[in-house]
Order: structure tokens, then C-alpha cells, then sequence
């Protein structure tokens, strides 16, 4: 989805899913939202050291400059929502434009 505002804004969404293993760490260049389906995923805030839990029903939002590292214990899939362009699209993925907004 692509957003027509004052200055470029772009919508990202999909499913973010992890397995136990290492760590995954994230620095932050645009915001994120993450709302957990299922499953458990753990999240290491660098600022304040603190780890957060999150479990199905849970919600994150990340700011930009944030560093945080993701894990599990298990397994955990959440869905995801960024505020920047589609990294690479899906080959089968169409851009649709609401029009009434242009």
C-alpha cells in the first residue's frame, strides 16, 4: 500500500516469524509495529536493557533509532507493519493507488 501525502510515505506489512537460534539484532531507520499471533518472541531493548516477553496478544512499536535484539525459546510469528518501501516485491505483487486521495 503507498499512502499520497505532503512527502513521500510508504506502508510495508507482512508476517515476521522466529525460531530458537541466535539472537537477531535490529537498528531501527524507520518506525515498526509487530503484533504477535503466536508463539513466544523475546526482545532486548539496548537502551534500557530490559527484555520484553511478548506472547499472542501482545504489541510492540519500535521508534526510529531503536536497537533491540529478537529471540525465542521457541518459536513465535507476529504481524509486522513499517513505515518504508517494500524492500523487494513479491513477483506477484501489484501496486494498487487509491485515486480519491490523489
Amino acid at each position: 500500500m503507498r499512502t499520497a501525502t505532503e512527502s513521500p510515505a510508504h506502508i510495508t506489512s507482512g508476517f515476521y516469524k522466529i525460531e530458537a537460534g541466535p539472537e537477531r539484532p535490529a537498528t531501527y531507520t524507520y518506525e515498526e509495529t509487530k503484533y504477535v499471533l503466536s508463539g513466544e518472541i523475546d526482545v532486548f531493548d539496548e537502551a534500557t536493557g530490559i527484555t520484553h516477553n511478548l506472547v499472542a496478544g501482545d504489541f510492540a512499536f519500535f521508534f526510529v533509532g531503536s536497537k533491540v535484539k529478537f529471540s525465542t525459546k521457541s518459536k513465535g510469528t507476529a504481524f509486522y507493519a513499517v513505515t518504508r518501501p517494500v524492500a523487494v516485491a513479491h513477483p506477484t505483487l501489484k501496486v494498487i493507488e487509491d485515486k480519491a486521495s490523489l
